[in-house]
């Protein structure tokens, strides 16, 4: 992979100093995005490799207190902003559906946010904790959220938080050899 990766750099810089010379702007904007999509899967693999079997169980963190589907996006920015937190699980009655985050909120129009319930803007993401966590990394990076609700039998039992998952990554060369 990082033989590709470098391939791919390499002709993303090709093609941009061919597209520079050439005064094409488009194959200077395809080198761009070739070098940025070497890039992105070169950093994929090596945390699919540093994470390798882990499940998101291994990451979980206490339960942030959920959001009701039905409260008005205003009363969660507020709390976002209280509590400098980008995101909170969201629940319907009882049961997790979701998550909301600044990006979500910041999609609807700031004279609007009292009357637009959560429900309406809530990410339909939640994650086992079985599941593996890199396929749960690569989630969050999609939808560009900082946590996941994590559900066991139906029942909210806590998050995964990207922060906790890239701080293990950092501490991981650390450990001593058992």
């Amino acid at each position: 992979t990082r033989i590709a990766s470098s391939v791919g750099k390499t002709f993303a810089i090709l093609f941009a100093i061919a597209g520079l010379a050439l005064g094409n702007l488009l194959l200077v904007a395809i080198a761009v995005f070739v070098f940025m999509g070497a890039e992105g899967e070169k950093r994929q693999v090596l945390v699919e490799t540093a994470i390798g079997e882990l499940r998101v169980g291994d990451f979980v963190s206490p339960l942030v207190e959920p959001v009701d589907a039905r409260e008005p996006v205003a009363v969660v920015a507020r709390r976002l902003v209280r509590e400098r937190v980008l995101a909170v699980p969201v629940t319907d009655c009882g049961a997790p559906i979701g998550v909301v985050g600044v990006n979500e909120i910041e999609v609807v129009r700031a004279d609007r946010r009292e009357e637009v319930a959560v429900r309406e803007v809530v990410l339909p993401l939640v994650v086992a904790p079985e599941d593996p966590v890199s396929a749960a990394i690569g989630t969050m990076e999609r939808a560009d959220v900082a946590l996941l609700p994590v559900v066991a039998n139906g029942m909210l039992v806590g998050t995964l938080r990207r922060r906790d998952v890239l701080r293990w990554l950092r501490l991981r060369p650390l450990e001593s050899p058992a």
